[in-house]
């Protein structure tokens, strides 16, 4: 079964949620996964603390000329759909910064005058501790091509009996998209604000679009106002949980602990939020 915990703006408390999830999960028993594919900012590990971190490299191929072979045709730099290949001199210019990295030049070079070497663009990490399993991934400083990294952190999801937590980065760029694309259900974490109500819209309109199921928390919901709660009666959206704000959980949080290891009412809130996801998941 594989959860995917998203937002549409960052700030909301998707972290917690899918740490804390994770953790209640575990404690009565079930084996769990963690994905954080946040890969430019990822923080589950800091509040989670696995042990025994195994890191790998995440390569991808970039276009490489081999002179003797060009013909000059230009055909690369005219199908490039991101502009990394610059036509001067009769020889293509290759920019690796904004390169995508998705081969379309060297398939359609007549004379095999393209060749694809090894570039680095971040790496994956994965620990254990007690019954959860993490994995997460760092992108390189200056790299743009996170969805290549988030593919690397969601390798092995497939055909994986465990409870999968997907914890997706904020948003409903390409990064969002690739990583709820393998889940079955959808919880998008919002606050009761005018914000927050519209980038739930965005976000929900993705995962729509998307063909996935979606359940909302509300996060620090005895702030702000009744908009949120209106929003998901019209649009027939299951509001499965509250988290209302307490001052302590910030004073936690911001030591890097797990919030329902410390406060033994929100321990029983995110055990019932997480019971009403496998519920709605038809687990």
């Amino acid at each position: 079964m594989n959860i995917a915990i998203a937002s549409g703006k960052g700030g909301t408390g998707k972290t917690t949620v899918a740490t804390s999830v994770a953790y209640v999960l575990s404690e009565i028993g079930n084996k769990v996964s963690v994905f954080d594919c946040d890969v430019e900012e990822p923080n589950d590990h800091i509040f989670l603390g696995p042990e025994n971190i195994i890191e790998e490299v995440v390569e991808v191929g970039m276009p490489e000329l081999i002179e003797e072979k060009c013909n000059s045709c230009g055909k690369c730099s005219d199908i490039c759909q991101f502009n990394s290949i610059f036509y001067t001199n009769g020889k293509p210019l290759f920019f690796s910064d904004i390169c995508h990295s998705c081969r379309l030049c060297e398939r359609i070079c007549p004379e095999d005058a393209i060749k694809m070497v090894p570039k680095r663009i971040g790496v994956t990490k994965k620990g254990r501790v007690e019954n959860i399993f993490i994995r997460w991934g760092v992108l390189d400083i200056g790299q743009v091509l996170t969805t290549k990294v988030i593919e690397k952190v969601l390798e092995g999801l497939e055909g994986n009996k465990r409870i999968n937590i997907i914890d997706s980065p904020p948003g409903t760029s390409c990064s969002a998209v690739a990583s709820v694309k393998e889940a079955d259900i959808v919880v998008l974490v919002t606050e009761p604000t005018p914000f927050g109500l519209h980038d739930l819209d965005v976000a929900v309109r993705m995962t729509r679009q998307m063909g996935k199921k979606i359940v909302v928390i509300i996060n620090r919901s005895d702030l702000g106002d009744n908009k949120v709660k209106e929003y998901c009666a019209k649009n027939n959206i299951r509001i499965i949980g509250e988290i209302p704000y307490i001052d302590e959980v910030a004073k936690i949080y911001s030591k890097g602990e797990l919030i329902v290891k410390k406060i033994p009412a929100i321990r029983n809130r995110f055990l019932t939020i997480a019971l009403n996801i496998l519920s709605e998941a038809g687990i």
